[in-house]
């Protein structure tokens, strides 16, 4: 189970503008007080993550996947062959499940802060034209839903993105002949 940390800042400045006695100010103190911040793991309330790539003219593989906040992980992959991009990879092709280990987990949750995909614009990037593969990110979290779909993904975006394509070939996944239906 993952623990939510909480980071809690406070700071009370208090600002005094002499002696009144020596310098002349008035009797008043004056005083600066900032209120207590609270910085909380955006990740406390992980519920799961849905993620999907399209295919390509070249050899893109087409991944649905799905990351419960138990750590479980559906995966249906089509990965192409390195040399035959038009031949499917077998070993990599169809329905797998499995549990990731509580260090790619962690991995996933700092990479989805890091992301800042919850301040990303909802709405579909217009750039959806061109031969490339079209990533759908669906993060639910806080009790919120949060989506985004693009072709060409910011750079805050590139390392969570490699990470979930980099899940069905680096990641211990047992085969299934069971369906998923992922929400997209």
């Amino acid at each position: 189970m993952h623990s939510a940390f909480m980071i809690s800042l406070s700071l009370i400045a208090w600002l005094n503008f002499g002696q009144p006695e020596k310098k002349g100010f008035p009797l008043a103190e004056h005083a600066l007080t900032i209120v207590p911040l609270a910085l909380q793991d955006s990740t406390a309330a992980f519920s799961k993550l849905i993620f999907h790539t399209s295919d390509c003219f070249g050899s893109c593989p087409v991944i649905h996947l799905e990351i419960l906040a138990d750590r479980s992980i559906r995966f249906t992959g089509n990965y192409n062959k390195e040399k035959n991009h038009s031949e499917a990879d077998s070993l990599a092709y169809g329905n797998f499940r499995g549990v990731l280990s509580e260090q790619a987990f962690n991995e996933l949750l700092e990479l989805i802060i890091q992301s800042k995909i919850t301040a990303l614009d909802s709405e579909q990037n217009p750039l959806l034209c061109c031969d490339g593969a079209i990533k759908t990110l669906i993060l639910y979290q806080n009790g919120t839903r949060t989506s985004h779909k693009t072709m060409f993904e910011s750079g805050a975006l590139k390392p969570l993105i490699a990470y979930l394509y980099s899940l069905g070939q680096n990641t211990d996944l047992t085969r299934t002949e069971e369906n998923f239906h992922f929400e997209k």
